[in-house]
């Protein structure tokens, strides 16, 4: 699809489909099908999609990423179709944009795709998100689609351990907050009610201090762990 293309663009409702194994399908391209892919445009409105999306810059070799926020009107109600059905017309018509890829196992952007003949479209599915009407629909109308889930997330995922490691640093932070190491030694002579010179303040920083880690117990339960 990509190497008969002149021009394509990439159009992904971030609420229904999976980014790690996108960028799987972005890690699997050659680099003559790179360079075709013109931009990747990301509409998201969950801010528990939003770091992955606004993540994957860093892992598209170069392609434009633009992730792009939509307000919801209310909680039941989402405008991420709306917003990718007028990006699509955009580029179709303003960018001159031959084929276009849309990520989603959502129909509701069905519209586009039956309003603009002259455009060639590739959609992106998974298989236990996409019914078999919509399915039969893209057959019949012969537009090509093909499974996310094929493009499966490696053992060593790069995007993934990425986004883990950020969010992990953040939850760490707000959980555990142990606040200036040079404080809490103080706190703690204070607390032993002991005079110390700088020399054995800076021995025990070394010993005690700069040493914490945390453990964890059977439970689970996470606990710190001081030098012996």
């Amino acid at each position: 699809f990509i190497n008969t293309a002149s021009k394509v663009q990439v159009f992904i409702d971030g609420e229904n489909a999976d980014p790690y194994r996108f960028a799987s399908a972005i890690d699997s391209l050659k680099d003559q099908e790179i360079e075709k892919i013109n931009k990747i445009v990301v509409y998201y409105d969950s801010e528990h999609t939003t770091k992955a999306w606004t993540s994957l810059k860093h892992f598209t070799y170069g392609i434009e990423v633009e992730a792009i926020p939509v307000e919801r009107i209310n909680e039941n109600k989402s405008l991420v179709d709306h917003r990718l059905v007028m990006g699509v017309s955009k580029a179709i018509f303003k960018e001159n944009v031959d084929s276009i890829i849309l990520v989603s196992s959502d129909s509701d952007f069905w519209s586009v795709i039956d309003a603009s003949e002259d455009v060639r479209y590739l959609v992106m599915v998974e298989s236990e998100k996409c019914g078999y009407d919509f399915k039969n629909l893209l057959r019949n109308k012969d537009v090509f689609y093909c499974y996310l889930d094929k493009f499966m997330t490696p053992d060593d995922d790069r995007f993934f351990n990425l986004v883990f490691k950020t969010e992990l640093e953040k939850i760490l932070k707000e959980r555990f907050s142990l606040g200036n190491a040079n404080e809490l030694l103080a706190d703690v002579l204070q607390s032993c009610r002991a005079e110390a010179s700088k020399a054995e303040k800076d021995m025990l920083f070394e010993k005690y201090i700069k040493t914490l880690s945390l453990g964890i117990d059977r439970d689970g339960e996470f606990f710190v762990k001081i030098a012996e």
